[in-house]
């Protein structure tokens, strides 16, 4: 850096004020800062950039243009100006923990959760009610085993919670479970236990395995949401740790944080 005689380049009024603070010294004048464009200071910009990301992604796997205006309160003109215009560098979508890691990093991890579930005929749990991870790296030994028993203990069905607590107000655990209940239910109805698909559906799981977890977290347990059959191979191979997202509700976020969060490998 050049040095500068103040002498040289300050007016004489500005050089007398600035030697009542720093007379004899070297003193640094830094650049100014540039002005932040439209959008940034907000962060709205980063939320359109978002949004306009999901939009593609989604247009791209299939959804029309009407059908994205809806869901996004946009014209049919303001959808086509996104998905047709200048291309946003997107993550590619593919069943993988590839795929899934490229969306996570850019912060879009729920939409490849979204698409994934979509594929699989599994509804998503409410947004209000669960938190979405990162994609990490769990430890099989935490998850628990889905026997009919493990069932019963955590009432994920709707029918049972609603004859025992007809007279009383429903706690806000059994809200949590009821919220992906019927997503439980819907997944375990399509891929029932010794179906003729089983063997099928091993065979395509073996041949790529590397596909993430959708795990749930209520009740201080983890339990899987989609990817039953997946698991059981990964143990069946003794794997110690797989990719996964976890679901977690909302009035148990610190303690996952706190006990499993902060260790779980990115």
């Amino acid at each position: 850096m050049k040095y500068e005689n103040a002498k040289d380049i300050l007016p004489a009024s500005l050089l007398e004020e600035l030697q009542k603070y720093a007379e004899g010294k070297a003193v640094y004048i830094p650049k100014r800062e540039k002005t932040k464009g439209w959008g940034e200071a907000s962060g709205y910009r980063d939320k359109l950039n978002k949004r306009n990301a999901l939009i593609c992604s989604r247009y791209a796997a299939g959804e029309g243009v009407m059908e994205l205006a809806e869901k996004f309160f946009l014209s049919p003109e303001s959808v086509k100006k996104i998905v047709y215009g200048k291309k946003i560098s997107l993550p590619e979508y593919s069943p993988s923990v590839y795929s899934a890691a490229q969306y996570s990093n850019a912060g879009i991890g729920e939409e490849w959760v979204r698409i994934y579930m979509e594929k699989e005929g599994t509804e998503m749990p409410d947004e209000s009610v669960f938190f979405l991870s990162e994609l990490v790296r769990i430890p099989l030994r935490l998850i628990e085993e889905d026997d009919s028993e493990a069932e019963k203990e955590t009432d994920f069905g709707r029918g049972n919670e609603a004859e025992e607590n007809s007279t009383a107000l429903v706690d806000d655990s059994v809200k949590e479970q009821e919220a992906f209940g019927s997503s439980k239910k819907s997944l375990a109805d399509r891929n029932p236990v010794g179906s003729t698909n089983d063997t099928t559906q091993e065979k395509n799981l073996a041949a790529c395995p590397d596909v993430p977890l959708i795990i749930v977290f209520v009740n201080h347990k983890f339990r899987v949401l989609c990817g039953m059959r997946l698991l059981a191979l990964l143990r069946r191979e003794k794997k110690n740790a797989h990719h996964a997202f976890v679901f977690v509700s909302n009035k148990e976020y610190s303690y996952y944080l706190i006990n499993f969060g902060k260790q779980f490998q990115r």
